[in-house]
């Protein structure tokens, strides 16, 4: 059996929404789900304690997190989906994490995007987790799911050289086992400065893309390549193109730059425009 992990926050909505696709994708891939359950208060709440008696806002906080665990606990029973559950009560998310990963095998991490304001410390760790990490947002999935894979083949970001390879191998595992419909796309831009030599650049861009497209048996009908700034080409070509998940690639270059790794990726999961299927590319267990 496959095991995966659901990372919920003290602040997690656990919306409709959510519940439908973590039952989607348990079942789709025959995954047992372990709940962590971060029942802690966070240090920007911790500043009201002195107006407010601080057992009361514990004994309320706790009540809150148990009815929020019978009811995903009630749901996933109701899908017919196996769960177990485990409260935080310190900061250990990471030793938690990575106990589950390595003693379960677990191959997926699902967490629900909060606003980047209030996010979860364990946004911060992302990209050093040895593990997929599928960011639910609160937007539904249609009834045929659109995913798409978001690659560099020339490897002008100094990304990994299977890092690409990786992608398109997931977006195919996803597109079958919850039978999407999928593309893989490559933004090419052009900085004003270099606008002389456009013609030339694209040719060139062009030419990578369908090298590695015609590498990897990727049908013309799959492939997508658009011109501009990712960071605004993406999340444009997803609206228009009504896309539930984009795959791409987390780059872990430094601890201080685990999550923020990049104008493309800072841009995305600042404010996700779908659900997001993030591939890591240097993962270590965490302590």
């Amino acid at each position: 059996m496959r095991h995966c992990i659901w990372f919920v926050t003290a602040n997690s909505i656990v919306s409709d929404n959510t519940l439908q696709k973590v039952t989607h994708v348990a079942k789709a891939f025959s995954y047992d789900i372990s709940i962590v359950l971060d029942i802690r208060l966070r240090g920007n709440e911790r500043i009201y304690w002195r107006a407010i008696e601080q057992a009361r806002v514990q004994t309320d906080r706790i009540d809150q997190q148990k009815r929020k665990q019978r009811r995903i606990s009630d749901y996933l029973e109701k899908s017919g989906l196996s769960c177990d559950f485990t409260e935080l009560r310190d900061a250990s998310h990471r030793q938690v994490i990575g106990e589950l990963i390595e003693t379960r095998a677990s191959s997926l991490l699902i967490i629900e995007d909060e606003p980047r304001t209030s996010r979860h410390p364990i946004f911060q760790d992302l990209a050093t987790l040895p593990i997929k990490v599928l960011l639910i947002t609160q937007l539904a999935w249609h009834r045929i799911p659109t995913i798409l894979g978001a690659i560099d083949p020339l490897h002008e970001n100094a990304r990994p050289l299977d890092l690409d390879s990786n992608i398109v191998t997931l977006v195919r595992e996803w597109k079958n086992q919850l039978a999407a419909s999928w593309h893989i796309i490559h933004c090419c831009y052009i900085p004003p400065t270099l606008l002389k030599y456009k013609n030339e650049i694209r040719r060139h861009h062009d030419a990578g893309f369908l090298d590695f497209c015609l590498t990897h048996k990727i049908h013309a009908s799959n492939r997508v390549m658009k011109e501009g700034l990712p960071e605004n080409t993406l999340p444009d070509w997803i609206r228009n193109s009504k896309v539930d998940i984009l795959t791409i690639g987390l780059i872990a270059r430094s601890r201080l730059k685990a999550f923020w790794v990049g104008s493309t990726t800072t841009a995305l999961l600042d404010s996700p425009p779908c659900d997001m299927l993030l591939i890591t590319t240097k993962p270590r267990v965490l302590t």
